[in-house]
């Protein structure tokens, strides 16, 4: 069958060949489809080197029968490991202060297998986190905490296979920088569906800084607790999902592709409705419809130049408070009362603007595309809009 024969697509229907190489039944007959003439045997011809390359991925049926959907079974291993350990390190400075440090070490490795004959790719995360805090006791009423954190996560996908070599030897003309793996996109349909290799590396990085301030205080049976946090933006990378400008199929199933960075991405009045200049990104070779019939095809290949994580989102400022206080009712029963807020100063904290390259954003036509910001963070970030709560208990 990869050698072109599908005789059996005859003799499965109880068909013959006669003489010339012509199937008895018609509908099982196959034609070449550029001048109508039938291939003798059902043995097709003629087929482009460059697509026959690609047959070397498949391997051959082992279940069943040749011709089925589902002839190929094996085991892969899909292991996941998680290797790390903690420094923490605790001193005290007098009878009031108190400094403690921890650092995070963690890489987290796992086995993805690929389709085909492809080797396993490795999914991994590198978490790097650092967190130090100090403690302060002016008096045995006021307690003060301050604590630092720094945390860097890189995660992304590893494969061993180098298929530049392949690439380049398939006789495409105008290949340049050949990305990831320089492995074409391969997607089939059809009675092939689901059997898809896409580029096979890939890295995301992000880093966020964050700060908290705590403040305890009893005064006169009552206790004060206040948390202010700050947290940088998340790092945000731009993308376009239309056409295909690069050649390698990338944007034939959506999928995120780069744009060009031609300029500043910082507008002269930063707000949420322009919180990135689109003047400073453009689709590779001028439209990001190249690809879908397109006449300036930038060469094969050729992906944006923008990058991994240049963009940072809106950080996070948030006050939360608490006031308790306990009342004697009886020698064994305490009426406990608490009011908490979060987000006491109800301060807006913007969510993700809008990263769509091919949205058009325009304020004063009312039009909200890239770089406009739409949503706030919500609760589940600590960050929504001031919530409060009162309670009264009682403990016997």
């Amino acid at each position: 069958m990869k050698s072109g024969d599908l005789g059996y697509l005859c003799t499965q229907s109880g068909g013959n060949f006669n003489a010339a190489g012509i199937c008895s039944i018609s509908a099982d007959q196959l034609y070449n489809p550029f001048n109508g003439t039938p291939y003798v045997n059902d043995v097709i011809t003629g087929i482009n080197p460059a697509s026959t390359a690609f047959l070397q991925f498949y391997p051959s049926p082992n279940v069943g029968s040749t011709f089925t959907s589902d002839n190929y079974r094996t085991n892969v291993p899909a292991n996941l490991s998680s290797n790390g350990f903690d420094v923490r390190g605790d001193q005290y400075f007098g009878q009031k202060l108190f400094v403690t440090g921890r650092f995070t070490f963690k890489n987290i490795p796992q086995l993805s297998p690929e389709e085909l004959t492809i080797p396993s790719s490795t999914y991994y995360e590198h978490v790097r986190m650092l967190v130090a805090s100090g403690t302060y006791a002016s008096r045995p009423t006021l307690l003060n905490e301050f604590r630092f954190g720094l945390t860097n996560d890189l995660s992304g996908t590893q494969n061993p296979y180098n298929g530049k070599p392949f690439t380049e030897g398939l006789g495409f003309a105008d290949i340049n920088d050949l990305w990831y793996n320089g492995l074409p996109e391969v997607d089939f349909s059809g009675e092939t569906t689901g059997l898809t290799v896409d580029r096979l590396n890939s890295v995301g990085q992000s880093r966020t800084y964050g700060f908290t301030e705590s403040l305890s205080w009893v005064i006169g049976g009552w206790q004060t607790n206040n948390v202010l946090t700050i947290h940088s933006g998340a790092f945000l990378t731009p993308y376009f999902t239309s056409g295909d400008p690069s050649g390698t199929g990338s944007g034939i199933i959506g999928r995120a592709q780069r744009p060009d960075r031609v300029g500043s991405l910082v507008p002269s009045q930063k707000n949420a409705g322009e919180r990135i200049l689109g003047s400073g990104l453009a689709c590779p070779g001028g439209s990001c419809s190249i690809g879908e019939g397109g006449s300036s095809l930038p060469p094969i290949g050729r992906f944006g130049t923008s990058g991994v994580g240049i963009l940072t989102g809106p950080g996070t400022i948030d006050w939360d408070t608490g006031l308790s206080k306990s009342f004697n009712l009886t020698e064994r029963v305490k009426l406990r009362f608490e009011v908490s807020f979060v987000n006491v100063m109800n301060h807006l904290n913007l969510g993700d603007p809008d990263l769509k390259i091919t949205d058009l954003n325009n304020p004063s036509a009312q039009l909200c595309g890239l770089g406009c910001i739409t949503s706030a963070q919500g609760l589940f970030e600590f960050a929504g809009a001031r919530q409060g709560q009162a309670s009264l208990r009682i403990d016997f």
